[in-house]
């Protein structure tokens, strides 16, 4: 076949994609009409490998980790996260007023911990570079911290849901850049430091920056010792830092984008470790280049996950693998310099739709741009993600290139402590499709 053919292929399959893929009821897209349709069902086991994966973003979630922990299977882990606070509410700090005390609270939402009760040490520190919203921050960057402005050093309970302590030195600090500061300067105030865990630290903590409950509050008062309270909150420019350290890990002998099997009846996605699981889209590649003319009515992907799985990843992204380059998830950063007139819309969505699985929603709707998020029910995955494959299988009539060879899950929340032990022979591309005479 050759391009001009190609290209006319690609048109008619295009054309009846759209016809046929956005019928309100998928009821209709499953079934023959006779002498005018001829459905088909196939299914593919897709087998799965793991990979280490140790740069993802890790600034688009309002969680931040704080600790350190040491997992006998995949190694010692150590978090730092970098975070920007602003004004919310309570009094404008005079500079006649006294400052008084300083707390924060952060709302726990999860932790790893080898004892009921553990030792939670950390610094508050300055740091060199303020943060910027509309940056990307990955888990291997890293801001350099100049001095500590107070050392925290605190006894947390492993059920324990809100740590709450007293950080004077740092709060005198806070006073002194806010006092006698207008209500407009206040507001457009954003002070900015680092959380680091201490040489004698026994945990990981999950915190919860958009929850109620996290804020630090300045106490302060006047000559008549009235009280005075000034709140501030998280404003979700935040970002962690993870350090791995596998050397003594039963995975020590692989380094960043490798892949491997780690047992023969399941793989693992821990995103807090950096391991993911790949799923080998070869067959599905092959299927298609032997059929240049077929139209997708219907395409999901389900993957279960072992029974012995505790705390199972909530939410899932499909991301495209390559051998050079690895993952992208650039055209999320991108969409700023649309607004800036800089690149195309169009530009940045095929740029999406490239990289990973985009939503049915996106196609039909391109300005609003969302990965597929397979959320788990009943310890099964499970992602409708027809329009996807309907758009690779056309670009691969066009090109003669399937790509999609291999395809990573990743964890929609990337700084989760939840794992996700996936059974090996459960993961299925399950499609529908039409021969075009």
């Amino acid at each position: 076949m050759n391009l001009l053919e190609k290209n006319k292929t690609a048109l008619k399959v295009f054309i009846l994609c759209v016809f046929f893929g956005c019928q309100e009821s998928q009821d209709n897209l499953f079934v023959n009409i006779d002498d005018v349709t001829n459905t088909t069902f196939i299914e593919f086991d897709l087998h799965a490998t793991n990979i280490l994966i140790d740069s993802l973003r890790t600034d688009d979630v309002r969680t931040v980790l704080v600790g350190n922990y040491l997992d006998d299977s995949w190694g010692k882990i150590s978090a730092k996260s970098y975070v920007e606070m602003r004004y919310d509410s309570g009094a404008v700090v005079a500079d006649t007023l006294i400052f008084e005390s300083l707390v924060f609270n952060l709302f726990v939402n999860d932790q790893l911990a080898d004892k009921s009760s553990s030792q939670f040490e950390m610094d508050i520190s300055n740091m060199r570079d303020s943060l910027f919203s509309e940056a990307v921050y990955l888990a291997d960057r890293e801001i350099l911290s100049l001095r500590s402005y107070q050392n925290i050093d605190l006894t947390v309970g492993i059920k324990d849901t809100l740590v709450s302590f007293t950080a004077n030195t740092f709060g005198k600090y806070l006073y002194d850049q806010i006092a006698g500061l207008s209500a407009v300067n206040l507001v457009a105030y954003k002070p900015y430091y680092a959380l680091i865990p201490g040489e004698d630290n026994e945990s990981l903590l999950s915190f919860d920056l958009s929850a109620i409950q996290s804020n630090v509050v300045l106490y302060t008062k006047d000559s008549r010792d009235s009280t005075y309270v000034t709140r501030f909150v998280y404003n979700g420019v935040n970002f962690t830092h993870l350090e791995r350290d596998r050397s003594t890990s039963d995975i020590s002998s692989y380094t960043d984008l490798d892949t491997f099997n780690i047992d023969n009846e399941y793989t693992v996605i821990n995103p807090a470790q950096g391991i993911f699981t790949v799923l080998d889209f070869s067959e599905v590649s092959d299927f298609f280049e032997s059929q240049p003319d077929i139209m997708i009515n219907g395409v999901e992907l389900e993957a279960e996950v072992l029974g012995t799985t505790e705390d199972p990843v909530e939410g899932i992204n499909f991301y495209n693998f390559r051998e050079e380059g690895g993952i992208s998830g650039n055209a999320f950063a991108s969409i700023p310099l649309v607004t800036a007139g800089l690149v195309q819309l169009y530009q940045i969505f095929d740029q999406a739709a490239n990289d990973f699985l985009v939503t049915d929603a996106t196609f039909i709707s391109p300005s609003n741009i969302v990965p597929v998020i397979s959320t788990i029910e009943e310890s099964t995955y499970s992602a409708k993600i027809t329009l996807a494959m309907q758009d690779k299988y056309i670009k691969s009539i066009s090109t003669g290139v399937f790509d999609m060879e291999k395809l990573v899950m990743i964890a929609d929340d990337r700084v989760t402590l939840n794992e996700s032990l996936i059974k090996q022979g459960s993961i299925k591309f399950k499609m529908y499709y039409t021969k075009v005479n």
